[in-house]
């Protein structure tokens, strides 16, 4: 019963998240980059939200990547702790959706970003929190935090005796999560490389779901499960 309480918490705070990022790029238009982009189903939502002539998807996992090409998405093949083989000053918009926290380089990752905006250009960058009231709590419980049990290619959920997913097969080293963000550790991050932060969106509220969470989160992104910083390229 916990175990289906905590995945319908996880599912509501996922499609609010993903709706935030739609929000906030509401009608920018010209160019998007998905720094990303997976399969191309979430890539393709924000690009008809946001009115994007050209949907570009840098993505590393050739065929996720095919799957998106499947979608009309430029597909471009990239690991995202390097230089990424695009243009300077091409896009008018970039998201980056549950990626930082999986890089070993994110001086790199946000310099590229940077490069590739054009001036006044829109960054949505979007990844658990470490704030969010269930990481607060298991740390207090010297628990492994929520977002940071994905750590080994061993076993899930280490550290956390209540994590979704503990004793399933481990987490490729790819897609285990090396930090974890607090809002003001992001937006300092993102000021450090020219990003100037514009908004902050909270996505999914603990233990709550539906109308609840997304009225918590909105009130108070600072403790919700997902956050979304909206920046935008100093001129």
């Amino acid at each position: 019963m916990l175990s289906a309480m905590a995945e319908r918490v996880w599912e509501t705070a996922t499609e609010r998240n993903q709706e935030n990022i739609r929000e906030l790029v509401r009608g920018v238009g010209g160019t998007l980059v998905d720094f990303g982009c997976g399969d191309g189903v979430i890539t393709s939502s924000v690009a008809a939200a946001g009115g994007f002539q050209r949907t570009i998807g840098l993505e590393i996992d050739e065929e996720v990547g095919r799957m998106a090409a499947g979608r009309g998405i430029e597909v471009v093949s990239s690991d995202l702790n390097e230089g990424v083989p695009l243009p300077d000053a091409c896009a008018e918009a970039i998201v980056a959706n549950q990626i930082i926290e999986h890089l070993c380089d994110t001086d790199t990752f946000l310099e590229e970003i940077r490069r590739v905006l054009k001036p006044g250009g829109f960054v949505a960058l979007s990844t658990e929190n470490i704030s969010s009231w269930h990481n607060v709590l298991a740390a207090v419980l010297g628990w492994q935090t929520f977002s940071l049990t994905n750590i080994s290619a061993l076993s899930s959920g280490v550290g956390n005796p209540v994590a979704l997913h503990r004793g399933e097969a481990g987490t490729d080293v790819f897609m285990q999560h090396l930090r974890i963000f607090a809002p003001r550790g992001l937006k300092e991050l993102a000021a450090l490389h020219g990003l100037e932060p514009v908004a902050l969106r909270g996505g999914g509220y603990f233990p709550f779901h539906g109308r609840l969470s997304d009225a918590l989160s909105q009130a108070d992104p600072i403790h919700s499960i997902f956050i979304v910083l909206l920046a935008r390229k100093s001129r």
